[in-house]
């Protein structure tokens, strides 16, 4: 496509004249599925224009036949627009393709629009999953992205400012990027037990290395992007600070924030969210069991003590003051001004069992029914690994894979702790340069 394009103008055009005046090599208009970069751009414009029928809201109206109207008309355009959206993929796809071809349909990027600089590419709307759901699950593009994660982006053309940066990004693949990261994550743990088994006992201890490089390595994890795991450098960095000038030690509130922390970090490793040990494994096999277990969790014991939270809370409560033998207190004033308390005695031994059988039911029901929906799936033995478990579960962890490698593709340019010199050394330098 020699000329500028813009994709929110193609869009409103294609909503203006319909689907079938555009986007088919029959109908005479200036497209080929030949073209990689105008397959890029077809799909793009149609994933754009599918997003804002998508998010369109009907606030304004009040009539319930006509909101039912257009929710019916919206649901048959969505369909319509899939279909055309998967046409569109299976005739790019009828002769062979190379990864860079599939690669540049996928991250080529185009202007929204002219008054702004804001781009899309497919992978974005592949990651927010805004695509059709067989786009999300198709074989090709699974496979496009992996190859990605392994050998980078070929159709990429991030080229930085400076020779030696430029490369280091060309060794950088995603995947290396990602081990990197990973490292940093494993020498931060490290530090953290260490101070944790070998603290400081005087509070006016002074900073030496090893308390150094920990606020070097939390410095780094907060500079990362925002889909990373950072709430264990926050309790860090939150440690350090509320002790300054001095450091953390045993009995004080700061180091309990660093146990916290230290207990934190453990759980994001075993998290979705990079880097994690679990993308040294074939994630086939690992995304699909986590978001399998997000799911349960999500609906079997989060949602049963959501539910059961205020009775609990208020059961646990009647048996705590019945124990105590002081269920309410009244005050009596005394003839010089004192305050007598006086209780009005333990509660009866029938109110306090009550109260324990209240309370353990409840325990029971929150148990079995935990229990009952984190065994209710069995994995499938045939067919994709990824769907073993369900197709949405499948579908999850794809879009999850995705997310993953559109980041260390994209934003992880300079995984920690390297982005930290990048922030506050090698940025300087290029500002003061291009302000001369």
């Amino acid at each position: 496509m020699e000329e500028v394009a813009f994709v929110q103008p193609a869009a409103d055009s294609t909503r203006t004249r319909g689907l079938q005046n555009q986007f088919l090599p029959d109908t005479g208009n200036p497209f080929s599925a030949e073209d990689p970069i105008q397959v890029a751009f077809t799909l793009c414009t149609l994933l754009f224009l599918r997003r804002t029928v998508t998010h369109e809201n009907y606030r304004h109206i009040t009539e319930p036949y006509e909101i039912w109207f257009r929710e019916r008309e919206r649901t048959s355009y969505i369909e319509s627009l899939d279909n055309r959206i998967h046409e569109i993929w299976d005739l790019f796809l009828n002769n062979h393709r190379n990864s860079r071809e599939i690669e540049t349909v996928l991250w080529h990027a185009f202007t929204v629009n002219e008054n702004s600089k804001k781009t899309v590419r497919v992978i974005d709307f592949l990651i927010k999953c805004e695509v059709p759901r067989t786009l999300v699950n198709h074989p090709i593009i699974m496979l496009s992205i992996s190859h990605a994660w392994k050998c980078g982006v070929s159709a990429l053309d991030q080229r930085p400012t400076s020779q030696w940066i430029y490369r280091f990004d060309i060794l950088g693949r995603p995947r290396v990027r990602h081990l990197i990261d990973m490292i940093s994550d494993f020498i931060y743990l490290l530090l953290l037990l260490h101070f944790m088994i070998h603290p400081p006992m005087e509070a006016n201890h002074n900073y030496c290395t090893r308390e150094l490089i920990l606020l070097l390595f939390t410095a780094a994890g907060l500079l990362r992007p925002l889909f990373a795991h950072k709430l264990s450098h926050a309790l860090t960095a939150i440690a350090f600070i509320a002790c300054v000038p001095s450091i953390p030690t045993p009995g004080q509130t700061p180091f309990l924030v660093l146990v916290w922390a230290m207990v934190v970090h453990f759980i994001e490793l075993h998290t979705v969210q990079g880097p994690s040990p679990m993308y040294f494994f074939p994630v086939d096999l690992c995304l699909p069991f986590v978001v399998l277990l997000k799911r349960k969790i999500m609906q079997g014991p989060v949602a049963v003590v959501v539910y059961l939270f205020p009775a609990s809370l208020f059961s646990f409560f009647l048996l705590s003051t019945t124990i105590t033998d002081t269920f309410f207190q009244s005050g009596v004033r005394s003839s010089d001004g004192y305050q007598i308390l006086s209780s009005l005695g333990p509660a009866p031994m029938e109110t306090r069992i009550a109260f324990l059988l209240l309370s353990t039911t409840l325990v029971v029901i929150a148990s079995t029914t935990s229990f009952m929906l984190l065994l209710s799936d069995r994995p499938r033995t045939m067919g994709n690994r990824w769907d073993r478990y369900s197709n949405e579960v499948g579908e999850e962890a794809r879009v999850i894979w995705y997310k993953i490698v559109f980041a260390y593709s994209t934003s992880v340019l300079y995984p920690s702790p390297f982005n930290l010199f990048y922030v506050t050394m090698w940025l300087p330098i290029l500002a003061m340069f291009r302000g001369l």
